[in-house]
């Protein structure tokens, strides 16, 4: 089996950037399935809006979500982090009242309004 037949083909339908036709195009040919792929890709990226990423530095998805951004960042999509110290996943909601829960919100409420405008 080759690399690209292992990339099902009705993903690329679904999602109407990739036609089938063009996962079989390639053949037996790695690089240029990889080369293929790693287009569609940019082509995915480019057309990512501003993100909005926060995460707290006790929040069990931390690395992930700073790796996340990261990844953002240097594939050139405009990307704001923030990482909120001693706080928790979820916990804005476990205590709404909190001076860091009520910061955080403000957070998410700024940054939507500069999305939105």
């Amino acid at each position: 089996m080759s690399f690209i037949d292992r990339v099902d083909p009705e993903l690329f339908e679904a999602i109407e950037l990739f036609p089938a036709e063009l996962v079989t195009a390639c053949g037996d040919d790695p690089p240029a399935a990889r080369a293929m792929l790693e287009g569609l890709m940019q082509a995915m990226v480019d057309a990512l809006p501003p993100a909005f990423v926060t995460v707290a530095t006790e929040d069990l998805f931390r690395d992930e979500d700073i790796d996340y951004a990261q990844r953002l960042m240097a594939a050139g999509v405009r990307t704001e982090l923030v990482v909120i110290p001693g706080m928790y996943h979820g916990g804005e909601n476990m205590a709404p009242t909190a001076g860091v829960s009520q910061r955080m919100r403000l957070g998410y409420q700024d940054a939507l309004k500069r999305a939105i405008g």
